[in-house]
């Protein structure tokens, strides 16, 4: 009887390439979002180019169609990106989260929260130009996704309005609430405009937001609230 010689084992083969990174598509998504956002707010949507963006990240076109089809699509990423950190600077749920014990507490509260757009706003001004002014002149669907913004922060306004009416502090009909909502984030964009266009200093920013919030507090609290 013959005997039989194992068969030889074939040493697997190496995957071809560089070794996946974890995280890899991650990083390199966020790479390009920043990248973007760097050249869209340096030189407007219609005067980038996909090959302008793949520069600034330091990687080929190809890597970013890999992530992205277009410029458009790429702008939507980079607007929700803007929005996801203006939103976690500022943190207005830490505002609705806090219970003030007086109407003061709560309007100092709201000037807390001003002071941190402010300060964002010191440190990347072209944060607040893309999203509030740049976007909404591309199309119709981006300037939606602008005023839901607007109507996403004006819920946030009447939600801090409704705490002061539950407390006793407010007094305001159904029809008020929205209103005066509107008008509180009007008495806002002055301020957030000069912060965008010109050099304010920290003593007028100071004066503007305490100016507003005695307007606030004064104007529609009661008295001994």
């Amino acid at each position: 009887m013959t005997e039989q010689t194992p068969a030889r084992q074939t040493p697997a083969r190496r995957p071809r390439g560089r070794p996946k990174v974890e995280g890899l598509a991650d990083q390199r998504r966020t790479q390009i979002i920043e990248a973007a956002f760097e050249v869209l707010t340096e030189r407007g949507y219609h005067g980038t180019s996909i090959a302008e963006i793949a520069q600034q990240a330091g990687i080929g076109q190809g890597t970013v169609y890999r992530y992205v089809s277009s410029k458009r699509e790429l702008l939507d990423q980079v607007f929700d990106w803007a929005v996801e950190r203006a939103f976690a600077t500022v943190d207005p749920n830490a505002l609705l989260a806090a219970d003030p014990d007086s109407a003061q507490d709560m309007v100092t509260q709201i000037g807390v929260v001003s002071e941190r757009l402010y300060a964002m706003i010191d440190a990347e001004p072209a944060m607040l130009k893309l999203i509030g002014v740049q976007a909404s002149a591309i199309d119709k669907e981006l300037k939606a996704r602008v005023v839901g913004l607007e109507a996403m922060i004006n819920a946030l306004v009447s939600q801090s309005l409704t705490r002061a009416i539950d407390k006793g502090w407010l007094e305001l009909s159904a029809e008020q609430k929205p209103i005066i909502a509107r008008l509180l984030m009007m008495m806002a964009m002055p301020g957030l405009v000069r912060s965008i266009v010109s050099d304010d200093d920290a003593d007028k920013r100071a004066q503007f937001v305490g100016g507003a919030s005695d307007i606030a507090f004064h104007g529609l609290m009661k008295r001994g609230a």
